[in-house]
C-alpha cells in the first residue's frame, strides 16, 4: 500500500547557469493514490524546515520547493500515516547523497 503515495522530484531552477553545478533549486509532489477514500496523512521536514502536517484526500496532492545545500547535505523527510488503517512510515523524499 506504501508505494501508492507518489512523491517526485525534479530540478527546478539552477542558480547559477554558468556553473551548472550547486545549488539548485527542487521541487517535491506528494500525492494520494491509495485509492478508495482512505486519505492519507504527511508531515514532511528538514533539518531547519517543518513543513506541517498536510491531509490529503484521494487523489489529492501538495508540493513544495527548496535549495540545495552547497555542501551536499540536504536531506527532505516525510512521516506518511494511512488515516483509519494505522501504520507510520517514514521516507526520505530528497536526499543530496542518493539524489545528486
Amino acid at each position: 500500500m506504501f508505494l501508492a503515495c507518489i512523491v517526485i522530484m525534479n530540478d527546478v531552477v539552477k542558480a547559477d547557469s554558468r556553473d551548472g553545478i550547486f545549488p539548485t533549486k527542487k521541487m517535491v509532489m506528494i500525492g494520494n493514490a491509495l485509492g478508495g477514500n482512505v486519505q492519507l496523512k504527511a508531515h514532511c521536514k528538514s533539518r531547519d524546515d517543518d513543513l506541517g502536517v498536510r491531509v490529503l484526500g484521494p487523489g489529492q496532492e501538495f508540493h513544495f520547493k527548496f535549495w540545495t545545500s552547497m555542501l551536499f547535505t540536504t536531506v527532505f523527510y516525510c512521516s506518511f500515516e494511512w488515516l483509519g488503517s494505522g501504520g507510520l512510515h517514514w521516507y526520505d523524499v530528497y536526499d543530496d547523497n542518493r539524489d545528486f
